[in-house]
This record gives structure tokens, C-alpha cells and sequence, in this order.
């Protein structure tokens, strides 16, 4: 976040057979130069410069088949346009979570209902 306000996203990608995804410091940091090198309108902040203050935000039900359903290959890669087209998250409802951003290391859960709300599953 950067005054408050959403400032960048970063993919993680689709969960494990056990539910979990993750992703480094460093992987996190070289996705963003990534992206700060090709938008360089968007990013002119550099990373660590930013809040304290993560938000993990999975997407789910009409949400994220919205999403999933605008994804232009032209702008996104091969590769996510897949993930997204495998992704489950449409059966869930979306959750987010605040995480603080301190350089420690995070486990994060994010629990989830399904759209009709009868069960839950865990995304770590």
C-alpha cells in the first residue's frame, strides 16, 4: 500500500494439493522490478519505500470469473491465462487479509467458504 491505497499486486499463483502457495522476499522484490522496468508510470515508488501494511486478496465467485474472463492474452502472459483457467477460485467466496509487512517471515491463512456457504476450506 502507498498512502493508503493499493499499489501493486503480486501473483502467487495457484495453491498446492495441500492448499498452500508462497513466494519469497526476493521473488516478490524481482517481480515488482520487473514490472517497475515495463509500467514505468505505475511503479515509480520503489517497493520498500511503501506501508507496512499487505493485503492478501484471493478472489473468488463473480468476482474472479469476471476477472478471469477479461484477462486479454495480448496484456497477460500464456502462462497466468491458464492458471487463471485452472483455478478453482470460482467455487469460493472472495477473502482478503491485512498482513503486516515487517521483513519477518509470514504464514498467512486465509479461510474460505464456498459460494453456497455450507463449508471451508484453508489457503495458507
Amino acid at each position: 500500500m502507498l498512502d493508503g491505497r493499493h499499489y501493486y499486486s503480486h501473483p502467487f499463483g495457484l495453491t498446492d494439493s495441500n492448499g498452500r502457495v508462497s513466494a519469497t522476499a526476493a521473488a516478490i522484490q524481482g517481480q515488482f522490478e520487473d514490472n517497475q522496468r515495463f509500467f514505468i508510470m505505475d511503479y515509480k515508488v520503489p517497493l520498500l519505500e511503501c506501508e507496512g501494511t499487505g493485503v492478501v486478496d484471493v478472489l473468488g465467485d463473480r468476482q474472479f470469473a469476471q476477472r478471469r474472463d477479461g484477462l486479454d492474452p495480448r496484456w497477460v502472459k500464456p502462462e497466468w491465462v491458464e492458471l487463471w483457467r485452472r483455478a478453482r477460485n470460482g467455487e469460493f467466496r472472495s477473502a482478503a487479509v491485512r498482513v503486516p509487512l515487517d521483513g519477518t517471515a509470514l504464514d498467512v491463512l486465509v479461510s474460505l467458504s464456498d459460494v453456497k456457504g455450507s463449508s471451508h476450506v484453508r489457503a495458507v
